[in-house]
């Protein structure tokens, strides 16, 4: 339709934010989780996640400030990126 106006635009710009917020929180409830729970309840969480792989043989709880910082930034630059673009193709459809 010529003229017509599509109210429902999302900014890719605050659409990669919100992701990237999000997944930081995520993150962090994650590390969270790793520091409070138990091996055993974060092996039963971790191979329900990785749909049947058992993780119980590699994991190691060693997470230092730095490793942290590094997986905050990686999330967060994944999800800006993806949340940039899902809202550029969802303006383009």
């Amino acid at each position: 339709m010529k003229g017509h106006v599509n109210v429902n635009r999302l900014e890719p710009h605050r659409a990669g934010l919100s992701l990237a917020i999000s997944l930081m929180a995520l993150s962090l409830v994650c590390l969270i989780a790793v520091v409070v729970l138990p091996t055993w309840a974060m092996v039963f969480i971790s191979n329900s996640l990785m749909h049947g792989i058992d993780v119980s043989e590699i994991w190691a709880v060693n997470i230092s400030l730095q490793s942290f910082a590094t997986g905050i930034v990686v999330v967060a630059s994944l999800g800006y990126g993806m949340g940039s673009l899902f809202a550029a193709v969802y303006n383009r459809l």
